[in-house]
């Protein structure tokens, strides 16, 4: 894109729409890897806590197999990093889900803005062609102005009168203006004097 540059309201709205949607495909591909994680760090956390279980119902049976006391307390302290594991997996996945919400919520805030910025370029656009609009409106009226003074002469109503300018305002003159110190013009059919 070329700064300094005059561009076409049309092609820059539709560059901004184009970048909006871009915006939010690469978000909801984010958000799609994030989800992603989650449930592979939740199968995991899932895996480890059955793991655990296994490995509690193996260990229980040998206990009863052997000194009841002493083994549960070996048990005990082996299972403590499992467990602390299992603790340390449902943190992960819950930083994991607080990770997918922020995602989430700044995407919306992102489509929000986009949004926004799309209304504001249609408003500019609208702006800038009502204000065209007027402008040719304002000099298609002064246009007129030469028109009416070449016609009036055509049809005799201005006219020379040896070396001034004359003009003909019929019988009774309609006056015009603030302190009525113009006449109105009476143009002629026939175009003659």
């Amino acid at each position: 894109m070329e700064y300094g540059k005059e561009q076409d309201p049309h092609a820059l709205a539709l560059q901004l729409a184009t970048l909006t949607a871009q915006l939010d495909r690469s978000v909801g591909q984010l958000q799609q890897q994030g989800g992603q994680s989650m449930r592979a760090m939740q199968t995991s956390a899932q895996t480890l806590a059955q793991q655990s279980q296994q490995l509690a119902g193996e260990v229980v049976q040998a206990v009863s197999q052997q000194t009841h006391g002493a083994m549960v307390h070996g048990l005990q302290q082996s299972l403590t990093p499992l467990h602390q594991a299992t603790r340390d997996a449902g943190a992960v996945t819950t930083a994991l889900a607080q990770q997918l919400s922020a995602l989430r919520s700044a995407q919306q805030s992102l489509v929000w803005k986009a949004g926004l910025a799309l209304i504001i370029g249609s408003v500019l656009v609208v702006g800038g062609c009502g204000w065209a609009v007027w402008k040719t409106q304002r000099a298609l009226k002064q246009a007129e102005f030469p028109t009416q003074v070449l016609e009036a002469t055509r049809s005799g109503a201005i006219t020379v009168c040896g070396e001034a300018l004359c003009v003909k305002a019929g019988s009774k003159p309609q006056h015009y203006g603030q302190n009525g110190d113009y006449v109105v013009v009476q143009p002629t059919a026939s175009g003659g004097q």
